[in-house]
């Protein structure tokens, strides 16, 4: 990935998306489009459970 594409990917990183609102690099409406753009992958994850043993008391 070339910088910027990494750059333009984080205009919208959960951490800088508010900053570059204020800074009026993006709007809410672009952030909108954004995440209606994005795929979901609920359905390619797989559910882990983990048993507390106690392993880890302190």
């Amino acid at each position: 990935m070339d910088l910027s594409k990494a750059l333009e990917n984080l205009k919208f990183d959960t951490r800088m998306k508010d900053w570059n609102i204020k800074q009026g690099t993006i709007t809410k409406e672009d952030v909108e489009k954004n995440l209606k753009s994005l795929r979901d992958h609920a359905g390619d994850c797989e559910e882990v459970t983990l048993e507390d043993k106690g392993d880890f008391e302190g």
